[in-house]
């Protein structure tokens, strides 16, 4: 955890999203076809009907690891900009700090 740091707690939606991005780019990993965790939806829980403020949530969080893609996985994942290695800029406050 020295290298990767602690969770950023002043994210609203994409905690767990932001820390998992920054071990995927240090780290390597192998794919295994099997479950490890679920998940449940409750309707008191802060994300209950805002399903679009955290997609974009996300977007912008994950937006400074599209460079880490291949074109080909930044097709896949719906996000083809005109120039390969320059992605839609979103302000400063928008990103993990």
């Amino acid at each position: 955890m020295d290298d990767i740091g602690l969770y950023k707690d002043k994210l609203h939606y994409s905690i767990d999203l932001e820390y998992l991005l920054r071990v995927v780019v240090r780290y390597k990993f192998h794919f295994i076809d099997k479950v490890f965790s679920c998940a449940r939806l409750r309707v008191d829980s802060k994300g209950e009907g805002n399903q679009a403020e955290q997609i974009a949530h996300h977007w912008k969080i994950s937006l400074p690891y599209m460079d880490y893609l291949s074109e080909k996985e930044r097709v896949e994942v719906g996000f083809a900009p005109r120039k390969a290695s320059r992605y839609q800029k979103f302000p400063s406050s928008y990103m993990a700090q």
